[in-house]
């Protein structure tokens, strides 16, 4: 497989299991939300570069907000729906 075939196939799977991920998490408090917007922004910029062909920063934007989302919950910032109910 071409490195470029492989490079869209991985922004494509982790971009829809992002996408499944960020309904089920919720800020527990302000710096939660601002986390979750810059999350959200940065899945935004990945669609927006995969869309140009710009695969390098798609892949990099949507490593950025994987990152946020599990900074946010393993300092307590952003909870996944299981542990709020």
């Amino acid at each position: 497989m071409e490195l470029v075939e492989q490079l869209e196939q991985e922004i494509d799977r982790w971009g829809a299991k992002f996408d499944d991920l960020f309904p089920l998490v919720h800020a527990v408090d302000g710096k939660g939300k601002e986390l979750m917007t810059n999350a959200r922004g940065y899945r935004e910029d990945s669609k927006y570069f995969r869309e140009k062909g710009d695969l390098v920063r798609s892949y990099e934007c949507l490593i950025w907000a994987w990152a946020i989302v599990e900074v946010g919950r393993s300092v307590g910032r952003i909870m996944s729906q299981s542990q709020k109910d």
